[in-house]
């Protein structure tokens, strides 16, 4: 099964009926395959590029500079992290994968305001020079892009269109960069890169220089998303899935080593994870209740949903 490809740009030129054409074909691709690419979706192929390159440039610094921008160590949730090979590897300083995580910026001020450990500074490294004013300008403008798609959702499931975007004023996203580096001989069998999960929020955006990614599609499969130029993969995320009474299930993936050592080159990906104001009500969308059918879960804040352990 195949991964629907679905342009965007119908939808930016504000016409009624091209925007439900592509709020249908969104709904129908989460429904049949669980996920979809977009393409023209609104943010520039040359931002877009600026940002692996600064990934780049940012995994290639010597270990000690990167560590200086390494997570606090009571949060676990900003900075740079790695993450290591399992701990019988007989090089136990080889890294398997490594990323850099960061949010919207807060000031100290606001620290322990919300009861939430992703609501927490930002820890920016000291090099690449430009990487925190890139890195922050490509997170306003997901957001922005990210308001797009919440409207075609809402029109997808017979809503005001605004009805998502006026609880995004907070911006409370987050960005991962990750480097998965280059592997000389073929690994351990059933080793991953990043093992079988669904995303904690409710949608994700993933950016990615190279194939890698697996879905799991509702037809029972796991399926290759293929590395497509100028195009993102949108994951449902676990939020979304309970703001809909399943109806839009989360999107299971996971990233896997590859078995040849030849295939085995490094590979860049960014995710953007949405989340809600931290005081939206969660609860069930009617549109998504059968006749006679009663919501599977009770209201909840979203705070309070981000609070509960995953899983």
């Amino acid at each position: 099964m195949q991964i629907p490809i679905i342009d965007f740009h119908p939808f930016l030129v504000n016409d009624s009926t091209a925007k439900e054409a592509v709020a249908a074909q969104i709904s129908l691709a989460i429904h049949e395959v669980g996920c979809f690419y977009l393409k023209n979706y609104g943010i520039s192929k040359t931002l877009i590029a600026q940002v692996f390159s600064q990934a780049e440039c940012f995994f290639a610094l010597p270990e000690n500079e990167k560590e200086q921008a390494s997570f606090f160590p009571d949060r676990n949730l900003r900075g740079y992290h790695n993450f290591k090979k399992s701990e019988d590897n007989h090089n136990a300083n080889e890294l398997m994968t490594e990323g850099f995580h960061f949010g919207k910026e807060i000031t100290l001020d606001k620290i322990g305001v919300i009861e939430d450990p992703f609501f927490e500074l930002n820890k920016w490294p000291q090099k690449p020079t430009q990487f925190h004013e890139l890195m922050m300008e490509f997170f306003s403008i997901c957001h922005e892009s990210a308001l797009r798609v919440f409207q075609a959702l809402a029109i997808s499931l017979k809503l005001p269109e605004d009805y998502f975007t006026n609880l995004y004023s907070e911006q409370n996203h987050g960005i991962v960069l990750h480097h998965y580096p280059s592997i000389y001989q073929p690994p351990e069998l059933g080793k991953v890169y990043l093992a079988e999960h669904t995303d904690i929020g409710t949608l994700t955006f993933l950016f990615q220089d190279s194939e890698g990614l697996e879905v799991y599609t509702n037809a029972g499969e796991w399926v290759l998303a293929p590395f497509i130029p100028d195009a993102i993969i949108v994951l449902v995320a676990d939020l979304m899935q309970r703001w809909t009474n399943d109806k839009f299930c989360a999107t299971r993936h996971r990233v896997l080593v590859p078995t040849q050592s030849h295939s085995a080159k490094q590979r860049y990906s960014c995710a953007f994870f949405t989340g809600p104001n931290y005081d939206a009500q969660i609860n069930c969308i009617k549109s998504c209740l059968d006749i006679d059918e009663v919501p599977k879960y009770p209201p909840i804040l979203a705070q309070e949903y981000f609070k509960q352990p995953k899983g």
